[in-house]
């Protein structure tokens, strides 16, 4: 799970070949929620699916 958020890393390259992408997605996301002083966490179960959760402080104005 540590290496999810890595730029340009996939788990099982070799299962997965059939996937394509470039593996900036969830880097890009990460680095914009931390841009933002917020936090991205996930949970998964392999072969399941995972769900990702965004949270970010915001206030209230007029």
């Amino acid at each position: 799970m540590d290496k999810l958020f890595t730029r340009f890393y996939r788990l099982e390259e070799d299962r997965d070949s059939n996937i394509e992408g470039a593996g900036l997605g969830l880097s890009i996301t990460k680095s914009l929620v931390d841009l933002m002083n917020g936090k991205i966490t996930v949970e998964s179960t392999y072969g399941v699916g995972s769900t990702f959760i965004v949270s970010l402080s915001q206030r209230i104005v007029k």
